[in-house]
């Protein structure tokens, strides 16, 4: 959808602003290859992990870089249909060999219903929000109509993020240049017209888009916490087609408090991603890859099983 920051000069937000600042004073961080994830994973596929400190704070994460245009590799969605599990079980239930696995979409744990869009195999398997209710300021509830960050795979295999609604006739997927926002204080459907067909093969949705900039808008009801620090899971990709997926360890005291939205934001970018796009978080902060897991997970229990993934696996070419 978005290939250039040009398009965006003139919407630079409020918390694209205050990410500008916070760049200015900060150590970047330094990343060392993970050797027991990295043994068992193609050369196209490579993991990294860092203990530096986060803006004087302690910090813990992991991240991965896989070529799309690998052809020897797929990225594929998967859902637990209407179950959950653990990264690992996902992988577990696969034919093949997989590399890794993570956790994507928020979730209703009253039914383990995605509440962003999931695309598998070019079949949208769980779409978007069409409408959702927010409270204003004075604390009457208003009808918003917002679109949705969502990672994509296209069809030629480059991967792809944008603002999506589910605007066609039946519901298919429309892109759009920039988030869904009132105007003159009132809010108003996307439309086809405003929007782009975007047809991809496999997707995971989240929110919100971390890059090219923050939006102030809210994408949806997920949009919150931009300042407060949580267990973190980020999707992007470079000018040159790798993937990038990033997860921050956090709630451990003294050892990894987190990342805000702005922070993940800024890592993302100092990573080299041209898009990238916030996914669940918190105890669903999962990353699988090389056969085992990478940060600690914030829920005692361990792994929080979760409703959808995606998965980077050896393409079955039959």
């Amino acid at each position: 959808m978005m290939n250039t920051f040009r398009l965006y000069a003139t919407r630079i937000t409020l918390l694209s602003i205050l990410a500008g600042f916070s760049s200015i004073c900060h150590a970047q961080l330094h990343w060392r290859p993970s050797a027991k994830h990295n043994d068992s994973l193609p050369a196209s596929i490579r993991v990294y992990e860092t203990t530096d400190s986060l803006d004087g704070h302690p910090f813990r994460a992991y991240y991965l870089k896989a070529s799309a245009l690998d052809k020897s590799i797929s990225f594929d969605s998967r859902t637990g249909n209407g179950k959950r599990y653990t990264p690992a079980e996902y992988a577990a239930m696969e034919t093949g060999k997989v590399y890794a696995v993570v956790n994507t979409t928020f979730f209703s744990f009253a039914d383990n219903s995605s509440l962003n869009m999931v695309v598998s195999k070019g079949k949208t398997i769980a779409h978007n929000l069409v409408i959702d209710t927010i409270k204003t300021f004075d604390g009457r509830p208003e009808i918003i109509y917002p679109t949705q960050g969502v990672f994509g795979i296209l069809p030629d295999g480059r991967p792809d993020i944008a603002w999506v609604y589910p605007a066609g006739k039946n519901k298919e997927a429309y892109a759009y240049d920039a988030p869904n926002a009132p105007q003159n204080g009132v809010w108003t459907k996307p439309t086809t017209k405003s929007g782009k067909r975007w047809k991809v093969v496999e997707a995971a949705g989240g929110a919100p888009v971390l890059l090219p900039y923050v939006s102030s808008v809210p994408e949806n009801r997920f949009a919150w916490h931009e300042l407060d620090k949580h267990p973190r899971t980020a999707i992007g990709y470079t000018a040159d087609n790798e993937v990038i997926i990033l997860a921050v360890e956090g709630r451990h005291a003294g050892v990894a408090d987190g990342a805000t939205l702005l922070q993940l934001a800024r890592i993302m970018r100092e990573l080299g991603c041209v898009e990238a796009l916030n996914l669940d978080g918190g105890g669903s902060t999962t990353l699988w890859a090389g056969g085992q897991a990478t940060i600690q997970p914030s829920d005692k229990k361990g792994p929080r099983p979760v409703p959808a993934v995606l998965l980077i696996k050896a393409r079955d070419n039959n």
